[in-house]
């Protein structure tokens, strides 16, 4: 579709232009690579479009009914920012597969700025999941780049007037993931306690902070319109059922053999359940669940994954470790299937990545 070159190579010139003119001495080379890499991405996405190899997902028109007016109920509540990101795309266009253009687009700039300060991180911006979202028009390249600026935010040192700005720059996540911006103001506010009140009294602040996180959690599953209890201890059930609806964009929409442990895991105690869920996001799928070519994929990426993480917990800020571990321990309460576990690792491996840019 020409719609998704169009859009992709517009939004990239875009935003390269923006980045030579804020970063001095962008790399020519760089410039090159991420040309290049707008076209082979937004070739695939054209490819995987025309002959429909793994279909569209259920949200793909939600952010352009958005902007034409034409959203119900269901899909007006968390698109908002998405459909400002492709407005210039959708008024030009009119289609709602341009946005697969600007997921791409959001993809290649993010390689062209990390590569800028750091070549060898950049390569990580390629990973198979990170790939996998770009060509879909989804929201998750989207989430991914907030959360990487937020760990770069609090990687900064002494928590700058950047950092702030940088900080603020996520606010928007609470439209679209509002568990993500606490988890966020969460790990921020135990950061800033552990810089400044020292080891003892931070560990003090430790049960605090995730007391008042998980309370001010209560709030989310009015936000995503799904049923809830009031009761904190029914959180973990009721976002399981939003994440459950949105699960497995990538191993079909029905839920298939995506399962972990085939569906099994709902039914062990809390103390064995958590545990393989925080697992699962690192070994993904677990050996005895590798049934498909697209758990396939998903077990490839759990190479890079991995290889980030090491490198990560040897080389990035205390800071953003903070934010990378209070994303994967709460993220991990509501993973109950591989495409659901696939999907939610892209934003850790974007604070992954932030914490380790060094300029």
């Amino acid at each position: 579709m020409l719609e998704i070159f169009f859009s992709a190579f517009l939004y990239t010139s875009i935003g390269l232009a923006v980045l030579v003119m804020s970063i001095q001495k962008l790399n020519i080379q760089v410039l090159l690579q991420a040309i290049a890499a707008c076209f082979i991405l937004t070739t695939l996405a054209v490819i995987n479009f025309e002959l429909d190899i793994v279909a569209q997902k259920f949200a793909s028109e939600f952010a352009f009914n958005r902007f034409s007016g034409n959203e119900s109920v269901r899909d007006s509540s968390g698109f908002v920012l998405q459909a400002i990101y492709c407005w210039p795309a959708f008024a030009l266009t009119n289609v709602w597969w341009a946005a697969i253009g600007t997921n791409i687009a959001a993809v290649v700039l993010l390689y062209a700025y990390i590569a800028h300060y750091n070549t060898r991180l950049s390569l990580f911006v390629f990973a198979p999941v990170i790939v996998n979202f770009s060509l879909f028009s989804l929201r998750d390249p989207l989430i991914g780049i907030l959360m990487f600026t937020a760990a770069v935010a609090v990687s900064e040192q002494n928590f700058s007037k950047r950092a702030v700005k940088q900080g603020v720059m996520t606010v928007p996540l609470f439209f679209i993931r509002p568990e993500n911006i606490l988890i966020i103001l969460g790990s921020f506010t135990y950061s800033f306690l552990y810089k400044y009140l020292k080891t003892f009294w931070a560990l003090i602040i430790i049960p605090i902070t995730l007391i008042i996180s998980y309370a001010l959690l209560k709030m989310v599953p009015g936000f995503l319109n799904i049923s809830f209890s009031g009761s904190i201890l029914d959180l973990p059930l009721a976002l399981e059922e939003f994440y459950t609806r949105r699960a497995n964009r990538h191993l079909g929409s029905s839920g298939g053999n995506s399962n972990i442990l085939d569906g099994q895991l709902s039914s062990m105690p809390f103390i064995l359940r958590y545990p393989i869920q925080v697992i699962s996001l690192f070994l993904l799928p677990l050996p005895v669940d590798l049934k498909s070519g697209a758990l396939l994929l998903a077990a490839i990426d759990s190479i890079f994954f991995i290889a980030l993480a090491v490198i990560f917990h040897r080389s990035g800020t205390l800071n953003s470790k903070i934010l990378f571990w209070a994303y994967i321990l709460m993220v991990a309460l509501f993973i109950s299937n591989y495409g659901n576990a696939f999907r939610l690792r892209l934003p850790a491996y974007m604070i992954m990545m932030g914490g380790l840019l060094k300029k």
